[in-house]
């Protein structure tokens, strides 16, 4: 009978993890003495991509000594995987491996099982815990997050996790490798947005002035993350004990302590107060990781739980984008839809759908407007590894121009040149956008922003592309001066008067829009990477190995 191919690659895989344990037998560490007495519970600590075991060592053995605080004697394995590389297909392999050594020759009695893992080792950890609650008490992921296919939007629009292994996450809030922006979403979907029934079930912390390399020996760091991650501000070995506390009382809780996190409530604190500028603005963005967009033929969206109507930030844009209207005593109200902007059947164009005949003076005249909008994420954000930008890199907004929204309002000589041609609507707009993530930016991100950060700075706006696939394929533009110090974001616009020669495309004025996550996930992130790395950019490309810790 001939062998299958999964089988013979099981089999050769095999014998590739018994050759490698005999060269490299994980790292074993026994319970301290001030453990005696406690419960057990046993830890699997799983590395992460081309890091090695002993990099885990000391921050293994601060949770080790937390744990004992909170009364458990904690055993930890170490298993160090084929080419350091965490892989699932060996994962039950190396587990067990390491379990059965700790219990036959490290004298673990128990069978409390959690699971440790950092870095792309938490990829493949949740992976394999996935339907083994039975065996898995919970486990722990540093510079790493429930992945989105773990989790879906309820009919209720509530997120419910397909996930039944208690899950603690900590994420570095200056984590190159895994953006604090994709932390954040998942801090929407597990605190904010969760059903009752899972209700603290998937704590996320952030882990302030923490880097991806906070959670190992400093010493060890691969080149893949020295090269990308951002410069901690929490010494070693205060993050390995910060950790270590966290950790221990997660597992707390999971044994049944009737107040787990007492001792570190000031860093839970500190996660609601950090997150939340995070979770207004992508709700303002209406972000397509919280819920797909309401897409269908009709041009106002179905109003439903499960799914996003529309960005919350076009109605301001397009307030904007109307001008001052108190000399008639006027107001817009925008109902914005999400759609793809290229779909020609049907197509989907803004409206204004009243006029105020004259300036009122009984009442205020309110113009009901509809607009449309697209976001536009990075290709490789559907990848969810957290390193490629969170907030959509676009918002491809059609509004009604000023011209259009003057003239409902009862200005009957609004001239489009003076409108919409002189100034850069498009970039007021984007200004404004930057300026509502500068004020909700937290003062450690804003200082890091003032000292190290790559100022954005709103240029010009670009075109007029009048022809809707011009505007449509030309994205924002980001350009960086000589010194890295600033960028120049320069937003693409399509303009026409209400007299134009094309009837159905008059009076529009369509803008590339800077998400205000977007501009706040910038100034936590993308503004730092280039003056406030581990390696300064000019040893990365010279291949120098330095450390600044």
């Amino acid at each position: 009978m001939k062998m299958s191919i999964n089988k013979l690659v099981s089999s050769i895989l095999a014998i590739t993890v018994i050759v490698h344990q005999i060269k490299a037998d994980p790292i074993y560490l026994e319970p301290p003495p001030t453990a005696a007495g406690g419960k057990p519970i046993a830890v699997i600590w799983i590395h992460g991509m081309r890091c090695s075991p002993e990099a885990y060592r000391t921050i293994a053995q601060e949770f080790q000594k937390a744990a004992a605080t909170q009364g458990f004697k904690a055993w930890v394995g170490l298993p160090e995987f084929f080419l350091d590389v965490p892989e699932p297909i060996l994962m039950t392999r190396y587990v067990q491996y390491t379990l059965k050594m700790l219990k036959t020759k490290h004298n673990f009695p128990g069978d409390q099982i959690y699971l440790a893992a950092h870095s792309l080792g938490g990829v493949m950890t949740q992976i394999y815990a996935k339907g083994k609650s039975n065996f898995v008490k919970g486990q722990i992921l540093m510079g790493a997050v429930l992945l989105r296919n773990t989790r879906r939007i309820t009919g209720s629009g509530q997120t419910k996790f397909d996930y039944d292994v208690p899950t603690l996450t900590l994420n570095g809030e200056l984590d190159g490798l895994l953006r604090v922006s994709r932390s954040a979403e998942g801090y929407w979907h597990a605190k904010k947005n969760i059903v009752k029934s899972q209700s603290g079930m998937f704590p996320v912390v952030a882990m302030r002035g923490m880097s991806h390399s906070s959670f190992m020996d400093f010493s060890m760091i691969p080149n893949s993350v020295t090269s990308t991650d951002l410069h901690p501000e929490v010494p070693e070995i205060v993050g390995h004990v910060i950790t270590g506390n966290v950790m221990a009382s997660f597992i707390s809780k999971l044994e049944g302590s009737d107040n787990p996190w007492s001792n570190i409530q000031d860093i839970l604190d500190y996660t609601d107060d950090f997150m939340k500028p995070f979770s207004e603005a992508m709700e303002i963005e209406g972000s397509y990781n919280l819920k797909l967009p309401c897409y269908n033929k009709t041009l106002v969206n179905d109003k439903r739980e499960t799914c996003m109507r529309g960005s919350k930030w076009v109605p301001y844009a397009q307030r904007i984008m109307g001008g001052d209207l108190t000399a008639y005593n006027a107001a817009i109200i925008t109902q914005d839809n999400f759609h793809r902007v290229y779909t020609i059947n049907p197509v989907h164009l803004p409206q204004i759908n009243n006029t105020c005949k004259s300036a009122s003076t009984n009442g205020k005249c309110i113009l009901d407007s509809v607009t449309v909008t697209e976001n536009y994420y990075h290709r490789l954000n559907s990848l969810d590894t957290g390193k490629y930008e969170v907030g959509a890199v676009e918002m491809k907004a059609k509004l009604m121009s000023r011209q259009s929204v003057q003239k409902a309002a009862g200005n009957k000589q609004a001239d489009f040149h003076q409108t919409d041609e002189v100034g850069n609507r498009c970039g007021e707009i984007n200004r404004q956008a930057l300026k509502w993530a500068l004020s909700k930016t937290n003062a450690d991100a804003l200082r890091r922003y003032q000292k190290y950060g790559k100022k954005l700075v709103i240029g010009n706006d670009l075109g007029p592309y009048n022809a809707g696939p011009l505007w449509i394929w030309h994205y924002l533009k980001y350009k960086d001066n000589a010194d890295k110090t600033q960028t120049v974001l320069q937003a693409p616009m399509m303009r026409t008067p209400t007299d134009y020669f094309i009837k159905s495309a008059a009076g529009f004025h369509y803008c590339k829009l800077l998400s205000p996550f977007r501009a706040l996930e910038w100034i936590h992130v993308d503004s730092q990477f280039d003056h406030n790395g581990i390696r300064p950019k000019e040893l990365v490309r010279s291949g120098k190995k330095v450390f600044q810790n």
